[in-house]
């Protein structure tokens, strides 16, 4: 499960891709399950989502090599107050078009907390009652995260402050330079891709 919707991170604080390409990550998951399959010539629909996956996973080392130079950037007055901004009108698009959006997190948030418990317990019941009001909540706010992201007006911000954010980084310290170039090529790649089997 995603951990803080409210904070997002995935889409602004950790800026490395944008909702609808984290999203192939699941989808992918499960495409896998099927098998996947090349012909001489022109790579096979599944071919592609493992290639999604396999860029999707790659990203989410290179987030952990980059957390703690980017935990020192989010304490940046500048770029604290830069992304709390942004934070606030991304909620406030994704209430706009996906009405009951932050009705559906908070229930989320707190269904977490009930979940933990609930594992700590090996209340097994509890857990798959709780595990499917999850991931229909999980399916909803993805829903809304990624009608977000495709607003021309979200996505530019969101550039510009992953732009200010890898600056800050490649400031801080040299060396995530080839790091971040890498974030970005994927990135790229990944949206270029689109939805998981070309759809």
């Amino acid at each position: 499960m995603m951990q803080n919707f409210h904070r997002t991170h995935r889409l602004l604080a950790g800026a490395l891709v944008s909702l609808s390409a984290l999203g192939c990550q699941t989808d992918a998951a499960t495409e896998e399950e099927n098998g996947t399959a090349t012909t001489a010539g022109a790579p096979t629909a599944d071919a592609l989502t493992q290639r999604q996956m396999d860029l999707v996973n790659e990203l989410q080392v290179l987030d952990q090599q980059l957390t703690p130079v980017r935990t020192l950037a989010l304490q940046d007055p500048e770029i604290q107050a830069q992304e709390q901004a942004l934070i606030v009108e991304v909620d406030e698009v994704m209430e706009r078009l996906s009405p009951g959006f932050l009705e559906a997190r908070d229930r989320f948030e707190a269904l977490r907390v009930e979940y933990g418990a609930a594992q700590q317990a090996g209340d097994q019941e509890r857990l798959q009652t709780l595990g499917t009001e999850l991931q229909g909540l999980q399916a909803q706010i993805q829903g809304a995260q990624t009608a977000a992201a495709a607003e021309e007006d979200i996505s530019e911000q969101i550039e510009s402050f992953r732009q200010d954010l890898f600056d800050w980084m490649r400031a801080e310290d040299p060396s995530t330079g080839a790091l971040l170039d890498r974030v970005v090529e994927i990135t790229d790649e990944l949206e270029s891709m689109g939805p998981p089997g070309g759809a």
